[in-house]
């Protein structure tokens, strides 16, 4: 019972925050509304950390990854699903991001030697079929004309998804806790995107807002 609501508690979150992505852009640009969303995040995790007094100092090969995972997986990929969710309805982005799954099981296999679970491959095959059955009048208004810079820019970023994901499973063989790894991870992600959205808003001031480099970033 208590495994039931545990993933139910995680697929209710999870799955809400398509809808919280679709209404924060109508207010916040999208590389901005990422860099605020982590931010954020790491702040709360880094008071919870210092008030429950866990370790907080790692070496720097830790830090290394702890920045790939938070550029990967909080930082690029949620700027592509932020994107990608300009082009295309939040529950097709949220169907591209149900691949994730599969770009797990391959990516562990790659880069850590780990077997191919297929049993966990063919159920979230079954999965994402269930996901396409749910959103599946989003797939049938899918446009080429935009919908597949948005198709582009999602399926990217569930990889960056999963390539976080992957270091997420060294710092577990390693021994960095997750609550540390994504308090900094968030901090890496989030910096790193307002990073790129400033800088674009600078570039843009100095040259034009048509000679912008990233003019969707802005």
């Amino acid at each position: 019972m208590l495994n039931f609501i545990l993933y139910a508690t995680a697929a209710l979150i999870w799955g809400s925050t398509w809808l919280g992505i679709k209404l924060q852009l109508i207010q916040v640009p999208p590389i901005l509304s990422v860099g605020y969303r982590f931010c954020l995040a790491t702040v709360i995790l880094a008071v919870y950390c210092i008030l429950r007094d866990k370790q907080l100092v790692f070496s720097r090969r830790d830090h290394l990854f702890m920045a790939i995972q938070g550029f990967s997986l909080f930082g690029l990929s949620y700027c592509m699903s932020y994107l990608a969710t300009s082009y295309l309805t939040s529950g097709l982005v949220a169907v591209v991001y149900s691949t994730i799954l599969m770009w797990n099981i391959l990516n562990l296999r790659m880069f850590m030697g780990q077997a191919i679970a297929w049993r966990a491959f063919w159920g979230g095959i079954l999965g994402l079929s269930g996901i396409c059955i749910v959103f599946w009048h989003d797939l049938a208004a899918f446009t080429a004309t935009r919908g597949l810079i948005g198709l582009s820019m999602a399926l990217v970023g569930a990889y960056l998804s999963s390539l976080g994901n992957v270091v997420g499973a060294r710092h577990a063989r390693t021994g960095v806790p997750v609550t540390q790894a994504n308090a900094y991870g968030m901090a890496y992600g989030g910096l790193l995107t307002l990073a790129i959205h400033f800088g674009a808003a600078a570039k843009s001031s100095w040259t034009g807002p048509r000679a912008t480099w990233l003019p969707c970033f802005i």
